[in-house]
Order: C-alpha cells, then sequence, then structure tokens
C-alpha cells in the first residue's frame, strides 16, 4: 500500500511541470523501480538503475532527436 500511495504521490507531483504524457512515463518507470525495490530490498541497485536512465534520457536520447 506504502508503494501505491508513494508512486501516485510521485505522478501527481511531477503532473503541473510536465504534462499527462511525460507523467505517464514517468509513473511506468517509477512503478518497475517500486516494484524491483519491493521483490529485491535493495535501494543501492535501485539508485544505480535511476542514474541510468536519467543519463539515457540525457544524453543518448536528445543525440538522436537532433540526429547524431
Amino acid at each position: 500500500m506504502a508503494a501505491a500511495l508513494t508512486l501516485v504521490f510521485f505522478a501527481l507531483i511531477h503532473l503541473p511541470m510536465w504534462g499527462w504524457g511525460p507523467v505517464l512515463s514517468f509513473s511506468i518507470s517509477g512503478a518497475v523501480l517500486t516494484a524491483f525495490y519491493v521483490w529485491r530490498q535493495d535501494l543501492l541497485a535501485n539508485i544505480v538503475a535511476h542514474t541510468i536512465v536519467d543519463a539515457m534520457g540525457l544524453s543518448v536520447v536528445p543525440g538522436r532527436a537532433r540526429g547524431r
């Protein structure tokens, strides 16, 4: 229950800045990371996974959008 409430709060906190489209994407990735944490109980692994996802989104994806 706590994981579900945290995920909903996480999504709603991002809504004013990003809108529904990105929030849906954030919610899905947040649900995957939440499920991974509930399953493995390994916060360090979640931190590493979050860093990798953010790095991909900040470096690889914008480069592809510009055709690089």
